[in-house]
């Protein structure tokens, strides 16, 4: 039985997932687009967890290189409909059509609720605020955040500015942890679907 995305969708939600999605060839068990039972994908480098809940994404999971592939090929073929057939995913446009044979993705992937935690404190924030924290005149290392107590998070600002990718002008839900040795957590939607960014602190 085959189904179809509309790549309009899958294409945004790809692109998020891919930013904290694992490169690193020794650590096989999260080199992947996790995509749990409820249709939630997921991806982890080991320091920062992205999660996009109901993504417009193949139900079943990839592994990293077959995920950067269908992405290249979605880009090159301009193509607006991803047809999805078993294990085999086809592209089509601008007079090319490229189908793609994944092999069964190792799926390894860590039980990744377990290290996101009750949330201590959330604060609501514009994207655009949050945005200069870390887009300041000169480049800085550490972006900090800081909750209502005055307890601060030291984070990478690259991980900060990749977890608001996508949100726009609209308005982000920034969650603390119990403490400042915990993650801090980043969530927003985009038409519908929530995107969920976990980013664990620096050293002070």
């Amino acid at each position: 039985m085959s189904t179809s995305l509309s790549v309009s969708q899958i294409e945004p939600d790809m692109k998020y997932l891919m930013l904290a999605a694992s490169r690193d060839s020794t650590r096989t068990s999260i080199r992947t687009v996790h995509v749990d039972a409820k249709g939630n994908a997921v991806t982890t480098d080991g320091h920062r967890l992205h999660i996009v809940r109901g993504a417009a994404f193949p139900k079943e999971s990839l592994d990293v290189d077959t995920a950067e592939l269908l992405g290249e090929v979605i880009r090159k073929t301009s193509a607006q409909v991803l047809y999805i057939e078993g294990r085999e995913y086809r592209c089509a446009g601008m007079g090319h059509e490229v189908t793609i044979k994944a092999s069964p993705a190792e799926d390894h992937f860590p039980k990744y609720e377990r290290i996101i935690p009750k949330w201590a404190e959330t604060a609501e924030a514009p994207a655009t605020d949050l945005r200069r924290s870390v887009l300041t005149p000169q480049e800085t290392k550490v972006c900090v955040f800081t909750n209502s107590k005055g307890e601060t998070w030291h984070l990478s600002p690259e991980y900060v500015k990749d977890a608001l990718t996508g949100a726009g002008k609209g308005t982000v839900k920034v969650h603390f942890s119990a403490d400042d040795m915990g993650p801090i957590g980043f969530s927003f939607e985009v038409e519908g679907r929530e995107r969920f960014a976990l980013i664990m602190p620096l050293r002070k």
